[in-house]
């Protein structure tokens, strides 16, 4: 007998499942047997280069914080470079986790041209590196963002606590040529 909620084979004279502990229905029939199979077979069986809706979710999260990356760092940085690179490995790790079928298609290619398979599906190994991939960008993403603004909000000599600078705002109003102290006449050096 096939549990409704886990799909575990119990055996028939249960009343509960032994898999998750679901209350177990009355014996089916052959016809809705095999309906249940069906169902459960779809759901394992679904194609691996589609992600989930965790997955979308998670990628839709990763441009949300390049964005936030790219944001910030025009806003709060000294220099924009971490906030750049912290977006750039979000955005990919959002890429990545969002449309791996483009991932597969240049693995499936080097497969391609190295040996005679001409039509190769991800295995297992691949799908659970692919995750792993993904969160690591992120990581690095993260990582970036952090070392970022460890370089622009540096601790004071006494480290008894941090120093924050004022937002950059030069880029917002424009300086009027003007403001440029002229050249002094005296020689730097006698």
């Amino acid at each position: 007998m096939l549990c409704d909620q886990c799909g575990y084979r119990n055996s028939d004279g249960l009343n509960t499942c032994r898999s998750c502990g679901a209350a177990l229905g009355e014996k089916p029939g052959e016809e809705e047997m095999a309906k249940k199979l069906d169902k459960l077979n779809q759901r394992y069986n679904a194609d691996p280069l589609v992600p989930a809706t965790l997955e979308k979710i998670f990628a839709w999260g990763f441009f949300t914080f390049a964005a936030a990356c790219i944001i910030s760092g025009f806003l709060l940085f000294d220099t924009v470079g971490y906030a750049v690179y912290a977006a750039l490995f979000s955005a990919a790790s959002g890429i990545t986790a969002r449309f791996p079928r483009f991932s597969w298609y240049f693995v499936r290619r080097k497969i391609e041209r190295v040996s005679s398979v001409s039509d190769p599906e991800p295995s297992h190994f691949w799908l659970f590196g692919h995750k792993v991939g993904y969160w690591l960008l992120f990581v690095f993403a993260v990582a970036a963002f952090l070392i970022g603004l460890y370089e622009t909000f540096p601790q004071t000599n006494d480290n008894a606590r941090i120093v924050f600078p004022r937002p950059r705002t030069e880029f917002l109003t424009p300086k009027p040529d003007n403001d440029y102290p002229a050249p002094s006449p005296e020689p730097f050096f006698e």
